[in-house]
């Protein structure tokens, strides 16, 4: 049985596109919000890792995500929850040089934030678990779980 992992640092640049899949719906409700499709993709870097020589590198892209924004007319902020799958590319290795098993990933996301709409546009401040495996593809199917937070800029 391997040691247990360290936990890994990386930086993480991630490009979303979004298109509201239902209006603003439930008026007079206070589930007053709006469901969004939701795309991304992107590049995360383990900046931690003295043993390699090698950039350590995920490639994702999830173009199966959904987010539901709670809207009230009232306020500047509002909740958002999101959901979704994806999948990986990798090269990432554990601290004892035990790669993930298999370049090919599967990527599942979960998570909240906050959105703060302006006449600029909309930021947001979120939290999100990533979980990164083989999806039983390849044996031993070594996991990663990592807690994310985010802030979202609209350019």
């Amino acid at each position: 049985c391997p040691l247990p992992r360290r936990s890994h640092h990386f930086f993480s640049l991630i490009t979303s596109y979004e298109r509201n899949l239902t209006g603003i719906t439930g008026e007079q409700s206070s589930c007053h919000g709006g469901l969004f499709w939701r795309m991304e993709g992107g590049v995360a870097v383990i900046t931690d890792d003295p043993d390699t020589n090698e950039t350590q590198h995920l490639i994702n892209f999830s173009p199966l995500m959904f987010q539901y924004r709670l809207l009230a007319h009232d306020r500047t902020w509002n909740p958002k929850f999101l959901g979704g799958v994806g999948f990986a590319l990798t090269n990432w290795k554990d601290f004892g040089g035990q790669p993930l098993n298999a370049e090919p990933q599967f990527l599942v996301h979960l998570g909240a934030g906050i959105e703060s709409s302006s006449g600029q546009g909309s930021y947001s401040i979120d939290y999100r678990l990533l979980h990164v495996s083989n999806g039983g593809s390849d044996d031993p199917n070594i996991v990663i779980n990592a807690n994310l937070i985010s802030i979202t800029i609209p350019f």
